[in-house]
């Protein structure tokens, strides 16, 4: 058992990506022999079973060279399939030829397809599943979205994250049955449903969204928070206000992850009025929620957070000192005519910290905000550094400082 999870692994993360990349078929095999379905290879020869899974075990060679002719010579024959041809190799008793079968009829766009690669969404090969999968997005035909929501129950998490993507490549066409899948009793699905919003749905998936924050799972609730910032990145002119309140409250969730997601999501509103709650947010426990915060902060750009900020490049975590870096910035090019200086000499002592990776953004930042005063400490920096990458950041921007003074 173990062995056999091994190879299906093995074809999954070899075979099937090859597959779909050259865009390879199976090879319909007759009931009654082991010879291909008369189709001729490319010297003419009848291809048998045999040499098909000989060219399949080449595509795990560790030679590129063989893999890619493998490749070659497998589209070759399956794109001389007939497609009932293809349709019964998805029957065929071997489980490569499914699979091969199922990335085939993918290819062929044809919406016949459908039905055969729905009832293959229950093989009991996860390659079969996952390749099935895939190829209903290929197809991209709505009548497949109950049975792709389906999948994501699969017990394979390969199969469930081809079944996301082929609801992905859907699109438009699956968002009211994954605002009906968010009321699922699997939580696993409603997850699902949410992160599949936040990259296809619109106005009215929020209300749906909205409730999903009341989600007893936190990871539905973490994702219907990240939703709804993706949603109202993609579509500003819809008024998101009514989705304020519910964010904010989700700031204060038990959960770190779901406060994490509301900060990032209030990122995307940029909504001044959210500004007095993520600066509260910065003194948060959790890195990530500080992070997150600080960077949503900044894409506000509002003037008035200018010295929670620079407070906040005192936090002992570097990651959040980077981004609190970048937030400076951010707000710096909103508001090229405000008196940036307290920022510019809070990032020019930023450029003696501890970590290299303050120290470039530091300095890139200092570039773009081009303020002469930041001089002496970038020729300091390149003076004393060892990093080469910061050392290059810092001279760099003093010779843009200096040209534009020119």
């Amino acid at each position: 058992m173990k062995q056999n999870m091994v190879f299906e692994t093995k074809m999954r993360k070899v075979i099937a990506p090859i597959a779909c990349a050259v865009g390879l078929g199976v090879f319909g095999l007759s009931p009654k022999t082991e010879h291909i379905v008369p189709v001729a290879h490319a010297q003419q020869e009848v291809v048998t079973k045999k040499h098909i899974v000989e060219l399949m075990k080449e595509l795990e060679s560790g030679d590129s060279n063989v893999r890619e002719n493998a490749a070659v010579t497998l589209s070759d024959i399956a794109h001389k399939m007939p497609f009932s041809a293809l349709i019964e190799a998805l029957k065929d008793k071997d489980a490569n030829m499914r699979s091969f079968a199922a990335v085939a009829l993918g290819n062929t766009r044809d919406n016949s397809a459908v039905p055969p690669l729905i009832e293959a969404l229950k093989d009991k090969k996860l390659q079969v599943r996952s390749n099935s999968a895939r190829a209903l997005g290929r197809i991209g035909d709505n009548s497949a979205v109950p049975a792709l929501i389906e999948a994501l129950k699969d017990e394979d998490r390969f199969v469930q994250w081809d079944a996301v993507g082929a609801l992905g490549e859907i699109g438009k066409p699956a968002v009211p049955a994954l605002i009906e899948t968010l009321k699922n009793g699997d939580p696993h699905v409603r997850f699902w449903a949410a992160k599949l919003l936040g990259g296809h749905g619109d106005e009215s998936s929020v209300l749906s969204l909205i409730e999903a924050l009341e989600d007893e799972k936190w990871r539905v609730r973490e994702q219907a928070a990240r939703a709804l910032g993706w949603s109202a990145e993609k579509h500003p002119e819809y008024d998101w206000k009514s989705t304020l309140p519910v964010l904010i409250k989700a700031l204060k969730d038990k959960n770190g992850a779901v406060r994490e997601g509301a900060a990032f999501a209030l990122g995307k509103l940029k909504d001044v009025s959210a500004i007095h709650v993520l600066i509260e947010a910065l003194k948060d426990k959790d890195p990530n929620v500080r992070i997150n915060a600080v960077e949503a902060i900044g894409k506000i750009g509002d003037i008035s957070a200018v010295p929670a900020v620079i407070e906040t490049m005192k936090h002992k975590d570097w990651a959040v000192r980077c981004e609190a870096v970048q937030a400076l910035e951010r707000i710096a090019e909103e508001h090229p005519d405000y008196d940036m200086k307290a920022a510019v000499r809070t990032l020019s002592e930023a450029l003696k910290d501890a970590s290299a990776a303050v120290r470039c953004t530091a300095a890139n930042a200092l570039e773009r905000m081009h303020d002469k005063s930041a001089v002496p400490a970038l020729q300091e920096l390149v003076e004393r550094e060892t990093d080469e990458d910061v050392r290059k950041a810092a001279a760099r921007a003093i010779h843009w400082i200096k040209t534009r003074d020119q």
